[in-house]
């Protein structure tokens, strides 16, 4: 799929605004962005995408150097805009490595993602009703389509590994490590 550059600004614009917002909270003062990034440049019908956008990434950069985590807790909480969350789903979810993430060099703990879903009737009727959203095609997860359409998702954190099982060849492998486990008596 194509990658929408407006779209893509669109997000990185929303992220600026929010980090402008916090700076100017905790410090008391406004922080200007470099100039051709402030907000009439960005909303210009002339605008050039293709050459903000690299400006626009390396500014974020800095921002998010100097954005500490407990600035994110404080401010991310149940009551938080809906386009926001989404923006920000969106820029943390392309973060290309680990350093992204670990600026502080705190080694944070990460997590796999395990899903074991479980659905109601009326909540599947709902989703097949519902066409697949922007955020869920780029993202490629059907669950945001939920999330999106107000149906609340259940989290957990568990201890066990698992093995992706998307095709009938991982099913194969599934079952021979289920088989393996069996015949050493091992619990699943």
């Amino acid at each position: 799929m194509a990658v929408d550059l407006n779209w893509e600004l669109t997000i990185l614009e929303i992220v600026q605004g929010f980090y402008l917002n916090l700076l100017r909270d905790f410090l008391q003062d406004e922080v200007t962005p470099p100039r051709g990034l402030e907000d009439d440049s960005l909303r210009a019908s002339n605008r050039d995408v293709a050459q903000l956008l690299p400006s626009m990434r390396r500014w974020l950069k800095l921002l998010d150097m100097a954005i500490t985590p407990e600035m994110l807790r404080r401010s991310l909480t149940t009551t938080v805009d809906h386009d926001l969350a989404e923006a920000l789903l969106r820029y943390y979810a392309r973060k290309q490595s680990k350093n992204d993430f670990d600026r502080d060099k705190t080694e944070p703990r990460y997590f796999k993602h395990l899903g074991l879903y479980a659905y109601r009737k009326p909540a599947l009727d709902l989703f097949v009703s519902q066409p697949e959203s922007t955020l869920e095609k780029s993202e490629r997860l059907e669950q945001l389509r939920f999330l999106e359409n107000g149906i609340a998702i259940y989290v957990g954190e568990t201890p066990y590994d698992s093995v992706g099982v998307d095709t009938e060849e991982d099913l194969q492998r599934a079952a021979q490590i289920l088989t393996r486990r069996d015949a050493r008596g091992t619990k699943h």
